[in-house]
Formats: structure tokens, sequence, C-alpha cells
């Protein structure tokens, strides 16, 4: 039994892990990946087709260089509580498009706030057919 799962998760193989009695299923790896950057998805029903992009999970957007390239009016989920960057000569270099860095947090070089799609192709051991199946996402956004 084949199930597509349009989800921001961490995958690979049934395994057992150390100390549980649950199989479980490691989804760390490769997804398909796209930005609904327009929140068109649902209505254009993009859960039935297959990502245009890829993606390493567990891992961040910034980290797959997925996003937007960060520059002076990127929109931070934070707040910059020294506004030096955005006055100080000694930043001004930084501020500069194509040159954007940002001497605060942990340094991006890609953003993005808003929607995004995760899909990932499992196949599910004929065994567990009839059973409860937990799926555990772990530091996923919402809203």
């Amino acid at each position: 039994m084949k199930n597509l799962f349009w989800l921001l998760i961490i995958l690979a193989g049934c395994t057992v892990q150390e100390g549980h009695k649950t199989p479980i299923i490691d989804l760390a790896g490769e997804w398909k990946f796209r930005i609904d950057s327009l929140d068109k998805g649902i209505i254009e029903k993009w859960y039935s087709k297959t990502g245009n992009e890829t993606i390493r999970l567990p891992g961040s957007m910034a980290e797959n260089g997925k996003g937007d390239d960060v520059s002076l009016r990127t929109h931070w989920t934070g707040e910059i509580v020294n506004k030096s960057y955005f006055t100080d000569k000694k930043y001004e270099e930084y501020r500069q498009q194509g040159k954007i860095k940002i001497p605060f947090w942990f340094k991006p070089g890609k953003y993005y706030k808003g929607v995004a799609w995760f899909q990932k192709e499992v196949e599910l051991p004929s065994s567990w057919n009839g059973q409860r199946v937990i799926l555990s996402l772990e530091r996923c956004h919402w809203k």
C-alpha cells in the first residue's frame, strides 16, 4: 500500500529503534518540494501532483538553499534590536544588493516565511493494515 504525504516531516526504511517495540519508518532523506508563496496549492490541488524541486530532510529551507535571497527588506520572524546594521557606516558594504550579510542571528543566505509543500512516497508494510499509525512531526512551523 502506497501513500503520498504532503507534509513537513522527518524518512528511509521500516526499522525498530532501540528501546522501541513499535516499528518506525524513518522519513529522513530526499523529499519532493514546492514553495507556495501565493498560497494557491490547496485550490490547485497540489497534493495530487508531484513537487517540482527536491529538499533533504531533516534540514531547513535555508540549509537547502530554498527561499528568497536575504535583503534589506527581509521581514524576519524575530526583531533586530540593534538597529545599527541599518545606519552604521561599518555595515554599509553589507547592505548592498548582492553583498547582503547580516551580523545578527544565524546569518542565512535564504529566507522564506509562508506556505511550502513537502512530499514523500512511503511504502507501508502490509502488516500495518488495520493498525493505528501515528505520524509525528518535528519542529514544523504552523499558523
